[in-house]
């Protein structure tokens, strides 16, 4: 056999092997999804997790098949380490960084799907996919952001998402037995919730009469967040500024009625 037949069949061999690798990955892969979409605790994050980790061995197996099937030497090897260098020195720093911040958020997990946030006072809403190079977020009207991973990185984030501790921990001082049952039976239902804060002025008035107006639009609104909103009065000036506290189970129950809660406060003193 020529030597020209043998390049012949090795280029076969590798086309053959490479065709088999990205087919095996994308088998894997579609079975993955299949069985971890039908248990409820597995996550996008986990899927998007395998999905990466698969294509990252798939891309090395096809590296060693490469230098396997075709016998290349060593310098051949070190040649092609130097032209991955100049490829990735050139490419997009941002797309690196993105990468990079991608595969932390997936393994460090700082934040999830379902999680409502706030990144650098700009984007304000639920998260509804994490991806490799930006996580998309579902504002409260309705309008879907693609954020660079890499801002998570870079910026100040708050997460209103929070579980609640053992009861035991909680100073029954401030809560009435009532409020005991209530947190202990959402508890065996689901320990996350989202916790919102967020300012608000009322005019100056009478103190016991504004709390009971406040009260009055926290009582109607429970039934629709799962929790009684939550106020207090932080100072006094021309207004009088409360810190209202929203506790949901759900992001987007959150989305969907927080500004009708806002313009209800506001249709009650103004």
């Amino acid at each position: 056999m020529s030597i020209l037949e043998t390049l012949e069949l090795r280029l076969i061999m590798l086309i053959l092997g490479i065709f088999v690798l990205v087919l095996l990955q994308k088998v894997v892969i579609i079975f993955l999804k299949f069985r971890l979409r039908t248990k409820k605790k597995s996550s996008k994050e986990i899927i998007n997790t395998f999905k990466i980790s698969i294509r990252i061995f798939t891309f090395f197996a096809i590296i060693y098949l490469v230098f396997f099937t075709l016998r290349l030497s060593i310098e051949s090897i070190f040649g092609f380490s130097a032209i991955i260098g100049a490829i990735i020195s050139f490419s997009s720093v941002q797309w690196i960084s993105n990468f990079i911040a991608g595969l932390y958020i997936l393994l460090i997990r700082p934040i999830a799907v379902s999680d409502f946030i706030k990144i650098s006072d700009e984007i304000k809403g639920e998260i509804v996919e994490i991806a490799l190079n930006y996580t998309k977020i579902r504002t409260s009207n309705n309008i879907f952001h693609l954020v660079p991973n890499r801002m998570f990185l870079r910026s100040n984030i708050i997460n209103y998402n929070a579980y609640l501790g053992p009861i035991g921990s909680r100073k029954k001082d401030n809560y009435s037995q009532f409020d005991e049952f209530r947190l202990l039976a959402r508890r065996l239902i689901e320990n996350k919730v989202v916790r919102y804060t967020f300012l608000w002025g009322a005019p100056i008035a009478d103190l016991n009469q504004t709390n009971k107006r406040i009260l009055k639009i926290c009582e109607i609104y429970a039934g629709i967040f799962g929790f009684k909103p939550e106020f207090f009065l932080t100072c006094l000036g021309f207004r009088m500024q409360y810190t209202i506290i929203v506790t949901t189970h759900s992001p987007t129950i959150l989305l969907e009625n927080i500004q009708d809660f806002r313009n209800d406060l506001i249709t009650e003193f103004y």
